[in-house]
């Protein structure tokens, strides 16, 4: 018998997106009224982590409006995120 575990999120339960920094190893946690401003650098460091209007962060964008919009629009219908642990 195999036994698989399974977290579940609720979109409400998504306090913050975390970005970490592959240079220098800082971590920023943006709140879901802060996930338009998306970061384009590093803010400890500078370094460049992705540039502005490239498809790379118009998709990240798009995910985190998507995300705000839908964390504050549940009302009829409970949406969760099902993650498997590493």
């Amino acid at each position: 018998m195999t036994m698989q575990n399974h977290v579940l999120i609720g979109l409400s339960d998504i306090t913050a997106l975390r970005f970490t920094c592959p240079h220098c190893r800082s971590v920023i946690g943006c709140p879901p009224e802060k996930w338009q401003n998306i970061p384009l650098e590093c803010p400890n460091c500078r370094a460049e982590w992705m540039k502005g209007g490239t498809s790379e962060y118009e998709s990240i964008r798009v995910l985190c409006k998507t995300l705000a919009k839908s964390c504050s629009h549940q009302k009829n219908i409970r949406c969760e995120i099902q993650l498997k642990p590493a």
